[in-house]
This record gives structure tokens, C-alpha cells and sequence, in this order.
């Protein structure tokens, strides 16, 4: 018997395996920078606004609208500065689920870049700012925004992961003062899926991972199946079925946990790597004679 504790439950499976997707590569440049920041309503002139390009992203600045793009991912991320995540906290944000998600309905389908991709399931998340008075007698706790998100649903099957959503951000004012979306485009059909391994297989190959880097004491919390969409600034060519797998594992100190979380392939013809390559360390160390470096392979 493993020393990690199985779930409870497993995620329901579809009547057939999906398929490997290949995704269409993110060409962001400052000529695609300006025309997305045009489609959410912006002049988008180098005369009135800014452009700054690094490494990882090109952003376009008008007044108080910053417009992103994520090079690796294609992702963006809109946001009136003046207006995200500010609120009045004599005025709490009263609203509930149900009118939140109309809201940033509302906001994303006057968005072209938006619309069409706000049919997947829900969920809301309320941001809470804390104060007090000077002396400590007196505490409060108010919402002052709202974050309404939509998950990907691609050919029946939910996204997963740090991708595959569309992030609304509503001020009380009931407009939205912000958008994340973090979407990248399925081109075609890469690989068919032979089928796909069984959930309590797939876990327990993770507990095993687990226990090679020394995490023997804990129980898996959740289990998903899903599309795994990487985050904003890892470069993804194909998107493939994945479990992703929640576990708690007890520190050395007292009642201390802490949490793990794991995706493993659920195709039982998988097409490379579900995630990048992690980086390789590279020492640095002085020469002789000054004090430049050079590089040093890890190990």
C-alpha cells in the first residue's frame, strides 16, 4: 500500500480519447501590438502613446491603458491602471456571482478579441483589501474588485493549467478595468489519441515521482483531465490531454504542509514533452587578472 494516500474520486473520462492539437505559433511584434491595442479601442498612433519592447513582451501605453503582448505565449494583458484593482473602501463592492458574470459578459463581447470564447464555465474571485485604524482597535475588510474568469473548453474538453482562460476584471463602477487572455489558437489536429491511461495509473506514476524527491507522507487531494495550457511566458507548440494531480504532504516541523501539484500525460500515445525543459544552471566564476566572468556548465 503507498504511504500517499489515493483520492477519493477520479475525473469522469470522455466516451473517446481527444486528440494531440497543434497550435498556431504567437507572432507578436510591434505592428501586431498596435493592432491589438486598436481592437480594444484604443488610437493605437506612436504619436499619442508608447511602445516598449523587451525580451518577453511589447507593450503599447495610451494615457492610462497599458496593452501587453507576451512574445512566447501570444497572451495579453489589458489594463486602465488608473482604474484595476483601485476601489473606494468606504464603498464596499457589493455584487453577487450571478450579476458579476453578467458584467464581465457584457465587457467581453464588446471586445472582437473576446467574443466567442466566454462559453465555458465560470467561476468568480473577489479581491479583498484590509485596513485599520491607527491605534489597532479597529479592523476592516472590504471587496473592493471583482475577477471573473472563463475557462477554455476546446472539442468538449475543459483547459487546465495556468492557460486556456479569458480573466475579467470588473470595478464597481460595473465596467471591467481590465483583461487577461491567455488563449493560444489550436491550428489542427496534430495526433489522434490511440486512448487514454487510466486515472488511478496516471496518479500513482505521479506518487512515485513524488517519492524519488523524497515526499513519502501525504494523500492526493484532486485529480483533472484536461487540455494543458502552459503559462504566459512558456513557448507551447502542442496542446495534449493531461491529469493534473493535487497533493498535501506534511512538513518536518509540527503540523506544517505544504502542497505539490503534478501533470503527467493521460494519452497513451503522447507527442513529446507535456512541459519545457527546465532551465540549466550556469555557474559564473572570476577570471584571473579582472573581474569579468565567464560562463561555467552546471552540473
Amino acid at each position: 500500500m503507498s504511504p500517499v494516500e489515493l483520492p477519493e474520486e477520479y475525473p469522469k473520462l470522455p466516451s473517446s480519447a481527444p486528440p494531440v492539437l497543434l497550435l498556431t505559433p504567437p507572432r507578436v511584434s510591434e505592428r501586431s501590438a498596435l493592432a491589438s491595442a486598436a481592437s480594444f479601442g484604443l488610437r493605437a498612433d506612436r504619436r499619442l502613446g508608447a511602445l516598449r519592447v523587451d525580451a518577453r513582451t511589447v507593450e503599447y501605453s495610451e494615457a492610462s491603458i497599458h496593452h501587453r503582448l507576451f512574445r512566447a505565449s501570444g497572451g495579453l494583458q489589458h489594463r486602465d491602471v488608473s482604474r484595476w484593482m483601485r476601489g473606494d473602501l468606504r464603498r464596499p463592492f457589493e455584487v453577487s456571482d450571478r450579476d458579476a458574470v453578467r458584467m464581465a459578459l457584457q465587457a467581453a463581447l464588446a471586445v472582437p478579441a473576446l467574443s466567442g470564447r466566454t462559453e465555458g464555465p465560470s467561476s468568480v474571485k473577489r479581491l479583498h483589501v484590509a485596513s485599520s485604524s491607527k491605534e489597532g482597535k479597529s479592523r476592516s475588510d472590504v471587496v473592493t474588485h471583482v475577477a471573473v474568469q472563463f475557462r477554455r473548453v476546446e472539442r468538449g474538453i475543459l483547459a487546465d493549467g495556468p492557460g486556456g482562460m479569458i480573466t475579467v476584471f470588473v470595478h464597481p463602477d460595473g465596467r471591467a478595468s481590465g483583461f487577461d487572455l491567455l488563449w493560444r489558437p489550436a491550428w489542427k489536429v496534430f495526433r489522434e489519441s490511440e486512448g487514454l491511461v487510466e486515472p488511478r495509473n496516471a496518479v500513482e506514476e505521479v506518487i512515485r515521482n513524488w517519492a524519488r524527491r523524497g515526499l513519502r507522507s501525504g494523500r492526493v487531494t484532486q485529480v483533472r483531465f484536461g487540455y494543458l495550457e502552459l503559462d504566459w511566458t512558456s513557448k507551447q507548440r502542442l496542446l495534449q490531454p493531461a491529469y493534473v494531480v493535487f497533493g498535501v504532504f506534511h512538513g518536518p516541523v509540527g503540523k506544517a504542509r505544504f502542497g505539490r501539484i503534478e501533470a503527467v500525460h493521460a494519452s497513451t500515445s503522447p507527442a513529446g514533452p507535456l512541459l519545457p525543459p527546465r532551465p540549466r544552471l550556469v555557474r559564473t566564476f572570476p577570471q584571473r587578472g579582472n573581474k569579468s566572468t565567464q560562463p561555467r556548465p552546471g552540473p
